[in-house]
């Protein structure tokens, strides 16, 4: 749990009063973003990677990387709760493949 503090000060710098946090499980968190459009909801999705990019933590003596790759998913007015999160946990897996891609090349 000690190296998802860090985490949450990235996260609690990027995120407004009105919006939610929640770790899902593992190491996927869940953010939901009130009255953005969908340009801004990847436009905080690209900052919140960036932020991420950039910590490091030591673990056994070794310092590692962190990293995040975020999908983006635009509720409407009656979207279910389970569809958004398929549709962004699909998303992250497009744009993690992109990024692994684009560190490759």
């Amino acid at each position: 749990m000690r190296c998802s503090r860090p985490l949450w000060r990235r996260y609690g710098a990027h995120v407004r009063l009105s919006d939610v946090i929640g770790r899902l499980g593992g190491d996927e968190f869940a953010l939901l973003l009130w009255n953005l459009s969908e340009t801004d909801a990847h436009a905080k999705a690209a900052a919140l990677e960036q932020a991420i990019d950039r910590l490091s933590f030591v673990f056994r003596g070794r310092t590692v990387a962190a990293g995040a790759s975020a999908g983006v998913a635009v509720l409407g007015t009656h979207a279910e709760a389970a569809r958004a999160l398929e549709e962004a946990d699909s998303a992250m897996y497009v744009r993690k493949a992109k990024r692994r891609h684009e560190a490759e090349g």
